[in-house]
């Protein structure tokens, strides 16, 4: 939209109430219009249009900004919190009032945050909360915020700044990866595979591949070489140790029975048995499989609820052998 300085403040003081004019000197300093203060004689009207000329580097100073002024508008409030955190305010109280911020705002008033340019501090505040928590190791708590972003990566802000999507992207998997078998990290990955092809940029065809593999249920070998590209090195055991969950819940929906031989010759693990027999019974314990070991003939003994599957040739002629 382009509209002169003057037609601003006009829309600015016919506006009725307080938070449409807040929307107002928002859509205004986004569009580019540099208001003057010295028109705006309401003091969260001033602060307001601080606020948002310090967003968009159009002007202003961040220590001029009265936090006191901005606890009635829970949007206001967040873009203040993300400027705190640029700013290098990164303690751990800044990020939880803004993941409870936003939780507050998503509540209390779920069309503000899509409408510009709240939906853009939003996707900003999600980037930097996940950072935080990954850096954290609270990976299954970053995954939303990540999946969000990913899932609204397309859009097309009218202005900047904007996280760096393909580093996002890189994040979202690594959580993925990092997260316990449960049904919100299924849907994760469902919805990941659903947008991967849209992208606005370039995804490692061994990640999409490994993905894709995933979501279809795929029996799939566990690269070290693969995942030790997409976790910390210091995750790297952790994360073969869920994709090795991941598969024998895969395994435990086509199996009725498989020697643990054969489990390890198929994902390429180099596990010995007593730790794959540890991790089957902790998958029986949290009832993310059916199943019953046997460890005098070195098998598991999966209870399948539907009509067994037929199975790729190749496992069956690994498990005669093993």
């Amino acid at each position: 939209m382009s509209f002169s300085k003057e037609t601003a403040i006009q829309q600015v003081l016919d506006e009725p109430c307080m938070q449409k004019q807040l929307d107002a000197i928002a859509r205004a300093v986004f569009a580019g219009v540099d208001l003057p203060a010295s028109q705006l004689t309401v003091p969260e009207l001033q602060n307001a249009l601080l606020l948002h000329s310090v967003y968009t580097g159009s002007g202003g100073e961040f220590d001029q900004i009265d936090p006191k002024l901005l606890n009635e508008y829970k949007d206001l409030q967040l873009e203040y919190l993300l400027l705190k955190i640029w700013s290098g305010n990164d303690s751990e109280d800044v990020y939880q009032s803004a993941i409870d911020g936003m939780a507050e705002l998503y509540e209390s008033d779920p069309a503000k945050c899509d409408q510009f340019p709240t939906s853009l501090v939003i996707f900003n505040l999600k980037h930097h909360c996940a950072q935080h928590l990954v850096a954290n190791k609270a990976y299954p708590m970053a995954l939303p915020f990540l999946l969000d972003n990913f899932q609204n990566s397309s859009l097309d802000f009218a202005a900047s700044p904007k996280p760096d999507l393909q580093h996002g992207f890189r994040l979202l998997v690594q959580c993925l990866l990092l997260t316990p078998y449960t049904y919100k990290k299924l849907n994760a990955l469902r919805s990941i595979v659903s947008k991967i092809n849209v992208q606005p940029y370039q995804i490692d065809p061994d990640t999409k591949s490994l993905l894709e593999n995933m979501n279809d249920r795929q029996l799939f070998p566990i690269s070290k070489t693969i995942l030790s590209k997409l976790v910390p090195e210091q995750e790297l055991d952790h994360a073969i140790e869920l994709a090795t969950e991941f598969n024998i819940v895969s395994l435990s929906q086509v199996f009725s029975t498989v020697k643990i031989p054969t489990i390890k010759t198929i994902f390429e693990l180099e596990l010995d048995n007593l730790q794959l027999f540890d991790l089957i019974l902790q998958l029986i314990s949290d009832r993310k499989i059916n199943a019953v070991v046997d460890e005098i003939d070195m098998s598991v003994h999966f209870n399948l609820q539907k009509e067994e599957k037929l199975l790729p040739t190749l496992l069956k002629l690994l498990d005669t052998l093993s």
